[in-house]
């Protein structure tokens, strides 16, 4: 066999400012919903799950939850584990497809998403 097959990779990247539109449009699809909450913080001192069921019952928040955490937040993400209907996720790993899948997001008011500035370029 003179030309054998050889090992490609088909592998493609999504381009960077494709993912962060991509981002900025399913957040901006559900706060046209309505489907955006924010609170001032969580304030769970030992981890109970029983306390993030009473917290988002509270809330009224029904359905898929999408609760959006910062890094320091261990008791907050061992509450909400073990509840089938909420996931939780640190505010440096928010992507479109898990704002997409839940039909509630939570943010506390420490990392909700800055708009960024628009320059006379990105206009034309």
């Amino acid at each position: 066999m003179a030309l054998g097959p050889k090992p490609r990779s088909y592998a493609q990247r999504t381009p960077k400012k494709m993912v962060s539109l991509a981002l900025r449009s399913a957040l901006s699809d559900r706060a046209a919903m309505g489907r955006v909450g924010v609170v001032e913080g969580w304030d769970f001192p030992t981890p109970k799950t029983k306390d993030a069921k009473k917290a988002l019952a509270m809330l009224g928040l029904t359905g898929k939850v999408l609760v959006v955490l910062d890094r320091d937040q261990d008791a907050v993400e061992r509450s909400f584990r073990n509840l089938q209907e909420v996931k939780t996720i640190l505010a440096s790993e928010l992507n479109a497809y898990d704002v997409l899948c839940c039909d509630w997001i939570v943010f506390t008011q420490s990392n909700i998403p800055a708009a960024a500035p628009t320059t006379p370029e990105d206009e034309s």
